[in-house]
């Protein structure tokens, strides 16, 4: 068994006369790019067309609107792959894009230049396609688009991207794959047209066509794990499978990348599946949440090339970054820019974003505001101003990650910045509330000390910088694409919605005061039973039905458990036992303020030990014991309850003799009341009835039981 990859389940070889079936693919790349050129050109004067195409749009008015064919591929590698389509709807700005701020509403979009004279355009859902700028092309269609196919299937296109062209792919180019796939084209024939464009191109791709099989699998290595010394047993296993006639070229990258996938969790190679899931995760943002297409052939192949291998096992932030400055703002150079999403575990639309100086450890004087766009983002332009700045937001709705309902920000939330200036990314979260909140009570303040020391204490615990890392939107089908942190920054985020939830605190305020204080402890925050019981009840079944199609980590039957960060699956896990931050006390099996009475739910299944003794009527001499396991399968409407009852060790007996007989199990009916803790209830066995009454406290219900029309007494306990 190779160490570097487990034995794929199968492969599917080309079969036939290999330079037969490359002509003919090299030809299905060539009818493509003739189909975007209109027809008639070679590859070079396509390249040449499109290279002025692009220079003379870049120089025309600021603004306009048309409908166009799409450029030819420059080369190969750069756009073997673009969409090819005869026209698409296309606005074109005379600026490069960092000198516009591009805002999605509830309708449309909304484009406004910065710097320039092109002003702000307003399109509606559908009308505009690409947005066009001077140095890359926005893709608007391409989420949505992204969302016809599996997240397997896309993502097995990405990874086609990354293991024949060593970069991540250009938004026309995996608009068109998704097309082609759609329309019945295997994988497998993808990928021998990948290896054609990659042959075609080898001094960029590094697949030379006269390599060998052992040069051609070294490649493989070095473009999909980043290594160019494979180790001997892989090497040999998977050059092997060339040399045998296993797989050809064209197919083998498809076993290699499957291969990849089996080695999640391993102790020595899971750094192998970390890295692929990292390229692809860090493709999807570049691609298909931010829908970018270069206009330079140039650009596609260092840029995307530059974005893929600054991608670790352990780390994105690199390539976040250049992606990032792709979209970067051009008034950074000469005024404090601050920007960011606003999320509570999904994004918050519509409120209002505002920045403060920070004067003497506290909020001073209003600097400037902006709106929060339909996709949680905000950016504000602080002019001249440089130094500790307090950002909050206000007002704006979201969707609840722990109820689901449609919630709205009652209290201002923020976040702050030590130093700001040039251009400076400040997310919104309740943790950034946390870090505001124990900075101010520091000594002195909303220090630049005090802000940096808390900030940098909540990243320690939670393992990502809260203002950076953007928070994955676990009700979407993006999260499946999601980093490691953005995925573990959405569930703590819902897991403080999950506590808020399970103590019934009518705001957040409470919520982000108790996360506050177990941050600045010195115990890791997941050591909290509270806050690691709402974790796991939140990402397992307590919203299933908000997770929808994200898988976050697990499959079943394993459950989804919080742990620590990552995220890891535990089958049978238990949930701990809940304990209360004080002053909250434990009351009917959740965390309450003292002083308040939490209310009591009799729903669910309660179990425990029952026991009743008592003469038999037709023997007084005859002593009758009952007594043993009992179960409540209850529902609850109201005061009332009712359900079905398991009881063990009921007895009967027979007359005229008095004989006793033991029955073993026995089913039947519950009902009752219940007023304020007090319960009364009702329970037929086999014909007989009993009744019990008691209280329920702290989640046990307990109390006295007779039976009906034969005396006796007893007692029962449930929880």
């Amino acid at each position: 068994m190779p160490q570097v990859a487990l034995l794929p389940d199968h492969v599917l070889p080309l079969g036939g006369d290999h330079q037969m079936k490359k002509t003919r693919v090299i030809g299905v790349i060539a009818s493509a790019i003739l189909l975007g050129c209109g027809g008639g050109a070679d590859i070079n004067t396509a390249a040449e067309s499109s290279t002025q195409s692009t220079s003379q749009s870049a120089s025309q008015s600021a603004f306009h609107s048309t409908s166009q064919s799409a450029p030819a591929d420059e080369v190969l590698l750069a756009k073997p792959l673009r969409l090819v389509t005869v026209t698409d709807t296309i606005a074109t700005f005379s600026g490069v894009r960092g000198n516009y701020t591009v805002s999605r509403t509830a309708t449309g979009y909304t484009v406004t230049d910065n710097i320039g004279s092109d002003g702000t355009r307003t399109f509606a859902a559908g009308e505009i396609k690409v947005l066009k700028f001077a140095d890359i092309s926005i893709d608007l269609e391409l989420i949505n688009k992204s969302a016809t196919v599996s997240s397997t299937d896309l993502a097995s296109l990405i990874e086609l991207y990354i293991a024949y062209m060593n970069r991540v792919p250009d938004a026309e180019g995996l608009s068109y794959w998704i097309d082609q796939m759609k329309a019945g084209m295997s994988l497998e024939d993808m990928g021998k047209i990948f290896y054609s464009a990659a042959v075609a191109n080898a001094s960029l791709t590094g697949y030379l066509p006269n390599a060998t099989n052992d040069d051609f699998v070294r490649t493989i290595y070095k473009n999909v794990l980043a290594r160019s010394t494979p180790d001997a047993e892989g090497l040999a296993y998977w050059v092997d499978r060339l040399n045998t006639g296993a797989a050809t070229r064209g197919t083998l990258v498809k076993s290699m990348l499957a291969s990849a996938h089996t080695f999640k969790g391993d102790a020595t190679y899971g750094w192998v599946y970390d890295l692929l899931t990292n390229r692809i995760a860090v493709a999807y943002e570049h691609t298909v949440s931010q829908g970018v297409t270069y206009n330079s052939a140039s650009d596609a192949i260092t840029i995307g090339k530059a974005i893929s291998g600054a991608v670790t096992a352990t780390d994105t932030t690199a390539a976040e970054t250049a992606i990032d400055e792709l979209m970067a703002d051009k008034r950074a150079a000469s005024a404090t820019i601050v920007s960011g999403a606003v999320s509570m575990g999904n994004v918050v639309s519509d409120g209002t974003v505002s920045a403060y100086r920070v004067a003497n450890g506290v909020k001073d004087a209003f600097i400037t505001s902006a709106k929060v766009d339909f996709n949680g983002q905000y950016t504000l332009n602080l002019g001249a101003y440089t130094g500790p700045v307090l950002v909050e937001v206000s007002g704006g709705t979201y969707k609840d990650p722990a109820t689901s309902a449609i919630a709205s920000v009652s209290s201002p939330m923020r976040t702050a910045i030590a130093n700001a200036t040039g251009a400076v990314k400040a997310n919104i979260t309740p943790y950034t509330e946390a870090a505001v909140v124990n900075a101010s009570v520091a000594s002195g303040g909303l220090t630049s000390i005090n802000i940096t020391v808390s900030f940098d204490n909540i990243n320690t615990k939670l393992g990502f910088d809260i203002r950076i890392t953007r928070p994955s939107n676990i009700a979407q089908k993006s999260n499946d694409f999601a980093t490691s942190k953005s995925t573990g920054y959405g569930v703590y985020l819902g897991t403080l919605a999950q506590y808020k939830a399970e103590k019934v605190i009518a705001n957040y305020n409470q919520a982000i005061a108790d996360a506050a204080a177990m941050l600045a402890a010195v115990q890791p925050f997941m050591s909290n039973d509270y806050i690691q019981q709402a974790a796991n009840n939140y990402v397992a079944n307590a919203n299933a039905q908000n997770i929808g199609a994200a898988k976050l980590v697990c499959l079943p039957p394993n459950p989804y458990a919080l742990v620590t960060v990552p995220w890891r699956c535990d089958s049978g896990m238990t949930p701990p036992t809940v304990k209360c931050i004080a002053p909250n006390v434990l009351q009917n099996g959740i965390c309450i303020s003292q002083g308040t009475t939490a209310p009591i739910n009799l729903a669910k299944t309660w179990t425990g030990t029952w026991n009743w003794t008592g003469a038999a009527t037709q023997c007084s001499n005859l002593t009758l014991n009952n007594g043993g396991p009992l179960t409540f399968s209850l529902s609850q409407s109201g005061s009332t309850f009712s359900g079905s009852v398991t009881a063990n060790g009921v007895q009967s007996y027979s007359t005229p003799s008095c004989q006793v007989t033991s029955t073993g199990s026995r089913t039947g009916s519950v009902s009752g009341t219940l007023s304020g803790s007090t319960v009364k209830w009702t329970m037929t066995l086999n014909g007989v009835g009993y009744t019990g009454n008691g209280s329920v406290s702290n989640g046990v219900m307990a109390g006295s039981v007779v039976r009906d029309s034969v005396g006796g007494s007893g007692a029962f306990n449930l929880q």
